[in-house]
C-alpha cells in the first residue's frame, strides 16, 4: 500500500491555499481554445476533466492536468508549488517511484527515483514542458505516465491517449474505495465550483470542536481560511479548507515560529506577518505595531492597533519579502526586529 505524500511538508512549497501559482514565460496559457482536444481512458474508463482543463494536444504531445495522478487506478499523490524566482516544481509519488520535474526560466528537467534501490535518474524534457493552467500544472501526459510504469498508447484515429496497468503496478494500489475515502480528506480543487464556501460560524465550530488555540483568522478565499494559531512558546500558521467530502480540515503545510527573548514571535507567510505576543511579553500591554518595508525601491510603513488578542495576522501583501517590524507597549516597552 502506497505512502501518500503529506502535502506541504516540503519548505520551498507554497500550497495554492497560502500563495496563488502565478504563471511566468513557461507557463503561459495555451490551453484547449487554442489546440485540438484529446480524451483520456484508463484501463478502459473514460476520464472527465473540467472544461477548462480538458486534455489538450500540443505539438503531438498530449497534455492533461495533474489531478489525473490521483485517479482511482493509478493512485499517486503530487506536490505543486512555485519559488520565488519563477521556477516550478512538481513532485508526483506514485506506486513505484518518486518522480520530480522542475520548469521555468530555462530548467527542464524529469528526476524519477525508484523505491526499491537508491538509484535515481535524471534527463530533459525537451518539448514536453508542463505549463500553467489557472492554477493547474498541465504535463506530457507520456512522458509521466511512462515514468510512473503505466503503458500510454496514441489512438489516433479516435484521439484518445490510453494509458494501462499491469499486475506489478496494480499489487501496490488499494481499492479504489479505500482510495475516494482518502482522497475525501484533501482541500476540493482550485477550480471547484460547487463546494460550499466555508463561514466564519462553521470555522468557528471547527475551532472549537478540535480545541485549537487560533488567535486571529482570515476567511479571504472561498475554500480555505488563513488562522494564526499560538501555543505557549510558538505561533504557526495555517489554512483550515473546505475537503472534498464536504467537511473542514487543518491542512498539514504549516509555518511556525519560535518565541524569542521578548516573548515575541513573528512568521511572514501568505501575505500576512503573524505576530504572537507570548506570556512574557502580555505585561506590557503592547498597543500598536508598525510594519516597513520597500516594494520596488520604495519604503511603506503600515500602522496596526494590538488589543488584548494572543495574536494577529497584519495584511502586508504577497510581494513584501522581507521588512522590519516595530512593537510599542503601554509601559514604554519598544521592540524592533527584521522578518523575512
Amino acid at each position: 500500500m502506497m505512502k501518500r505524500l503529506i502535502t506541504g511538508t516540503i519548505a520551498f512549497f507554497f500550497f495554492a491555499a497560502l500563495l496563488p501559482i502565478q504563471a511566468n514565460a513557461a507557463g503561459e496559457e495555451r490551453g484547449p481554445a487554442k489546440h485540438p482536444l484529446a480524451r483520456v481512458a484508463v484501463n478502459g474508463e473514460y476520464v472527465e476533466f473540467p472544461e477548462s482543463l480538458s486534455a489538450t494536444i500540443i505539438d503531438g504531445r498530449v497534455f492533461v492536468p495533474i489531478r489525473l495522478v490521483q485517479h482511482s487506478q493509478i493512485q499517486a499523490d503530487y506536490l505543486f508549488g512555485q519559488e520565488r524566482n519563477g521556477l516550478f516544481y512538481l513532485s508526483v509519488k506514485g506506486p513505484l517511484n518518486y518522480i520530480t520535474l522542475a520548469f521555468g526560466n530555462g530548467v527542464k528537467m524529469l528526476r524519477i527515483s525508484d523505491y526499491d534501490s537508491e538509484d535515481s535518474r535524471q534527463e530533459e524534457l525537451g518539448g514536453a514542458v508542463p505549463y500553467i493552467q489557472g492554477e493547474e500544472a498541465m504535463v506530457p501526459l507520456r512522458v509521466l505516465g511512462e515514468a510512473m510504469g503505466l503503458d500510454v498508447e496514441w489512438d489516433n484515429e479516435a484521439k484518445v491517449a490510453r494509458l494501462e496497468t499491469d499486475e506489478k503496478y496494480e499489487a501496490e494500489l488499494e481499492s479504489a474505495e479505500e482510495w475516494e475515502e482518502g482522497m475525501g480528506e484533501y482541500p476540493v480543487h482550485w477550480d471547484e465550483q460547487f463546494a460550499e464556501p466555508i463561514t466564519e460560524e462553521e470555522l468557528l465550530s471547527f475551532i472549537e470542536e478540535n480545541r485549537l488555540s487560533i488567535a486571529d483568522y482570515r476567511l479571504e478565499y472561498e475554500y480555505a481560511a488563513i488562522v494564526l494559531e499560538v501555543g505557549e512558546h510558538e505561533s504557526i500558521i495555517y489554512t483550515v479548507d473546505r475537503l472534498r467530502n464536504g467537511q473542514l480540515g487543518a491542512h498539514d503545510l504549516r509555518f511556525s515560529a519560535g518565541e524569542n527573548g521578548e516573548g515575541i514571535s513573528v512568521k511572514k507567510a501568505a501575505g500576512y506577518l503573524s505576530v504572537a505576543i507570548h506570556e512574557k511579553a502580555r505585561q506590557h500591554q503592547i498597543d500598536s505595531c508598525i510594519v516597513s518595508f520597500s516594494i520596488n525601491g520604495e519604503m511603506k510603513r503600515l500602522k496596526f492597533d494590538i488589543g488584548d488578542k494572543p495574536g494577529y495576522l497584519l495584511p502586508i501583501g504577497q510581494d513584501v519579502t522581507s521588512g522590519k517590524i516595530y512593537l510599542y507597549g503601554n509601559d514604554g516597552f519598544f521592540y524592533e526586529n527584521w522578518f523575512w
